[in-house]
């Protein structure tokens, strides 16, 4: 997590490695809960359905799980 005023920001890391995948999120008073249009935004900016990121931060889906989704993408690269 790196700090930046207001925002935090994420990266997922797997088998101990920094990936590319990150979101920015707001500490901000107006975001204590985010919209269902915000999420949609940052499942769009990880290439995944609103319900599959929905999944996976109420821990519904776990990490692997989810890395395994992502490098569906073949927009990703996903090589061990």
């Amino acid at each position: 997590m790196a700090p930046d005023g207001d925002h935090d920001y994420y990266w997922l890391y797997m088998n101990g490695r920094k990936t590319k995948w990150w979101i920015k999120l707001s500490r901000g008073s107006n975001y204590r809960v985010y919209s269902d249009n915000l999420l949609k935004r940052q499942a769009k900016t990880l290439r995944v359905t609103f319900r599959q990121l929905v999944d996976f931060v109420t821990c519904k889906t776990k990490k692997q799980e989810f890395y395994n989704i992502l490098c569906q993408n073949d927009s990703f690269n996903c090589k061990s």
